[in-house]
């Protein structure tokens, strides 16, 4: 993400910085960023913490059950609060694209 806000301000690409960089917070989920490197980069890192949480999660799931009780619900519920919280700090240094 910051990458690529490098990159925008820099005059590199363009477009907005908001769905370009960040993504977005939908009512289905989050939406990765358009820009093919930033959007490659988070889609992997989701990957890894399915399977994570697939392989691993069973026991460990019980302790985050403000999130829920399955894979699913705990994946849907860090992938949010991850997002939420990479966006503020990325907002806080560049504030909003």
């Amino acid at each position: 993400m910051v990458r690529c806000l490098d990159a925008r301000n820099a005059g590199k690409i363009s477009g907005d910085g908001q769905s370009l960089c960040l993504g977005a917070s939908t009512p289905s989920g989050i939406t990765a960023p358009t820009d093919p490197s930033a959007g490659t980069k988070l889609t992997k890192a989701d990957a890894k913490l399915q399977t994570a949480l697939d392989t691993k999660g069973a026991g460990l799931l019980t302790a985050i059950d403000s999130c829920g009780v399955t894979p699913c619900a705990v994946h849907d519920c860090l992938i949010c609060a991850g997002w939420r919280r990479v966006v503020e700090a990325v907002r806080g240094a560049y504030g909003v694209p």
